[in-house]
């Protein structure tokens, strides 16, 4: 109301302050209401008699509430907009590719709003830089189907900014659209190329490329006949002219004159770049396999070792003369390379698991035979490789080979000084990728399609892992990440203490069962096994839980506790896979109370926090009684504190930290018919699964096991005899694998006692 009074007011008027008359050389900051209005009309009267017309505008103007609720409101949300932007934006994560941010950050946010693009920092959400519309003058966005990744350069008149998403095709929608709408309403373009009409005059304007139009606003109208209509700000003379010579501006007003000299430039260039044919890189100082080619390729010509565009006729090594199968295998391996160089973009976007097999696979035949024969293919064809298309994609492949194989000692050799003399930004990275898996140990299987997706589309692999408490996060995964790094950095990025990842373990989840990851095993390698020979597409999940629990004290990574164990011997507790009583459990299930809250009362849910077999052990008024009164015991205890109080309770007892399994026992008759084979770091027991007694315990020391995906075979060694059990069971290898860990940790710790 204030802006109102001083938008109509004469600055020479003096306001008075109320109704008595009296005066201040200052504008009143008091809220004016109606009384006083009406005085400063009477006032107004007296002194000037032309004052009058303008005083009722304003009395006029104040009794429209609702006219001046809608300004008020529309200040309000203009300041907003403008002290908050962020607010009214729509924020997306992104990881940045290349552009001006990139030594700034590497993952960060884009916010997208009605007047800029804006990027901030991840964390603190400062703001690292900010774009009109009017500098951006291209989006070009591409997407990954396999990665569900979505790739976006902004084109601007300061450089271009490269990023990526998951799952973000609704910022190229609303990028799109809001570009595309600034442009509609736009009356400002820039001839891309030079306009002469044939004939002058005739209503035909004639253009210079970089020239400024100010369009017509009725020109829009006329774009589908393909012409529009407009004044050169250069010659200020107005006409027609082709609607495909100009780049329309998004924008509403004019832009800052830096940015329409910067936009001028930009349109110039691009209309000199799209004439310009795209050229190869140059091989300066490259070492190439002239040397090597002399000694150990069949063919002396001295075309032997780079580039060749028809398809070879034997294999590169002589070492292959007289081998058919491995020679013609030699020969599809290059086939399918150039294949996989010449596909299209379209081709791109859908490649398959079967177009790398078909390159990769016979590497991995017969010792290995081929890998190197697949090394020198590649390196051949990136050298003097005259087509920048294709070489890029071949050092793609390269880029998958440095991470799954190592060639011999002599080979080796050459390749990393091939790799260490080329001037493409790729080659430090197959230089490392080499390195790394000398170390490491090869894989025992090819690249898998998400490695060839990630590379082709230079983005990192994040891996979703779920936890035990419900939660997920994602986690970068490469092509020389091996089970156990993984599980250090899950360990490290959650903040666990550094001994607790010891018995951590991956489990990788199917339409049918989860199975532990072997920590020394490449993560890929084993995504690959799983697959099967059938080479479909593998739906599966990773779950993040302990395999192993040796000497875990509650309490000593509160961490670890509050995310995973917890929740694993939670869950065992509500199995009934423990012997208790009532009195224990309604102590527990208050404790379960405070550690859960989401799960509401334990007296009105008993499902939910008290074991299934102990439910009907009394009635529900009386269970509700004592878990009261429990609940009463820790009013002050925490969430998290209520968590290590279980776990300290449930590891009193001897099933604390075991595995259980039920079994239906069909050929022991020493043992009932529902079992569970119970194991931990102490050995393997047998347990009732109904009266939850223990029938037989087993050490590690005097144990012996087999097992295969139908059953589990024990044999127990007493003295000078054995005894042998067989169990039938579809998780006969996942038990096998436990004990074998188990056994393996027992067989280590006896080696040191020694």
């Amino acid at each position: 109301m204030k802006q109102v009074i001083q938008d109509i007011l004469p600055s020479s008027y003096i306001i008075p302050q109320n109704g008595d008359g009296k005066t201040t050389n200052k504008k009143s900051k008091a809220v004016i209401n109606e009384k006083q209005v009406d005085s400063m009309v009477e006032l107004a009267i007296k002194k000037d008699a032309d004052f009058k017309r303008v005083i009722k505008r304003l009395k006029q103007k104040f009794k429209g509430r609702d006219q001046v609720k809608r300004e008020i409101k529309k200040d309000v949300i203009l300041y907003a907009q403008n002290k908050w932007p962020i607010t009214f934006s729509r924020v997306f994560e992104i990881q940045m590719l290349s552009g001006p941010l990139i030594d700034e950050i590497q993952f960060g946010n884009i916010s997208v709003g009605r007047d800029k693009i804006r990027f901030y920092a991840t964390d603190t959400f400062i703001l690292l830089s900010e774009l009109n519309y009017s500098e951006v003058t291209e989006i070009i966005g591409d997407h990954d189907p396999v990665l569900n990744y979505h790739h976006y350069t902004l084109q601007t008149v300061y450089g271009d900014y490269t990023f990526t998403l998951p799952m973000g095709a609704d910022l190229g929608i609303l990028l799109n659209l809001i570009h595309k709408n600034l442009k509609e309403k736009s009356t400002l373009a820039i001839a891309q190329k030079d306009y002469k009409p044939t004939k002058r005059g005739g209503g035909k304007l004639e253009l210079l490329r970089g020239d400024i139009i100010v369009l017509d606003s009725e020109s829009k109208n006329n774009v589908a006949a393909g012409v529009m209509t407009g004044v050169n700000d250069r010659t200020n003379r107005e006409g027609e002219f082709p609607v495909d010579i100009v780049y329309i501006i998004p924008c509403t007003s004019k832009p800052e004159s830096k940015v329409l000299r910067g936009l001028v430039l930009h349109v110039m260039k691009r209309a000199v770049d799209l004439n310009q044919d795209i050229e190869p890189q140059d091989h300066i100082n490259l070492h190439t396999l002239e040397a090597y080619a002399q000694k150990y390729f069949r063919s002396r010509k001295t075309t032997a070792w780079y580039y060749e565009a028809t398809d070879i006729k034997g294999p590169l090594l002589h070492r292959f003369d007289g081998q058919v199968e491995l020679s013609a295998k030699a020969v599809s391996m290059f086939r399918a390379i150039m294949a996989y160089a010449m596909m299209t973009p379209v081709e791109r976007k859908k490649i398959v698991q079967s177009d790398l097999d078909s390159i990769f696979d016979y590497a991995f035949e017969k010792n290995r035979a081929l890998k190197e024969e697949l090394y020198c293919q590649l390196v051949k064809q990136l050298t003097f490789c005259p087509d920048l298309k294709i070489e890029t994609r071949i050092w793609e492949l390269l880029w998958l080979l440095t991470g799954v194989l190592v060639p011999g000692k002599i080979l080796f050799h050459h390749v990393t000084l091939f790799l260490r003399s080329s001037s493409n930004p790729v080659a430090l990275e197959c230089y490392n990728r080499i390195q790394k898996i000398q170390r490491q140990g090869e894989r025992v299987r090819g690249p898998h399609v998400i490695e060839c997706s990630a590379n082709v589309n230079r983005v990192k692999i994040r891996q979703y892992v779920y936890f035990p408490n419900g939660h997920e996060q994602d986690f970068v995964v490469e092509s020389t990440t091996k089970a156990s790094e993984l599980v250090s950095n899950i360990c490290r990025e959650l903040k666990f203490v550094p001994s607790s990842a010891n018995g951590l373990s991956l489990y990788l989840e199917t339409n049918k069962q989860q199975v532990s990851i072997p920590s020394n095993t490449y993560f890929f390698d084993f995504l690959t096994q799983l697959r099967g020979h059938d080479k479909k597409k593998l739906d599966y999940k990773i779950y993040f839980r302990r395999k192993l629990w040796i000497d875990i004290i509650p309490g000593d990574d509160k961490q670890a506790d509050s995310i995973v164990h917890f929740y694993q011997e939670k869950d065992n507790y509500l199995l009934g896979l423990h012997k208790l009583e009532v009195e224990e459990a309604a102590n527990l299930a208050a404790l379960l109370g405070r550690a859960d809250r989401g799960k509401g009362a334990p007296e009105a849910n008993l499902s939910n926090f008290v074991p299934a077999y102990l439910v009907k052990a009394t009635s529900q008024s009386d269970w509700a009684k004592k878990i009261y009164a429990a609940t009463s015991n820790i009013r002050d205890v925490n969430e998290e504190d209520a968590k290590v109080r279980f776990l300290k309770h449930v590891a009193a007892w001897s099933t604390y930290g075991t595995t259980m399994y039920p079994i239906k026992n069909d050929t022991e008759s020493e043992f009932p018919e529902d079992i569970y084979i119970c194991i931990n770091q102490n050995g393997v027991e047998i347990v009732d699964a109904n009266t939850k007694e223990s029938l037989s315990k087993y050490p590690y020391y005097n144990l012996n096991y087999n097992s295969n995906a139908i059953s589990i075979f024990l044999e127990v060694h007493m003295g000078r005899s054995s005894k042998k059990y067989t169990f039938d069971t579809e998780i006969g290898d996942i038990i096998g694998d436990l004990i074998d860990d188990y056994m393996k940790i027992a067989e280590h710790e006896g080696k040191q006692d020694d």
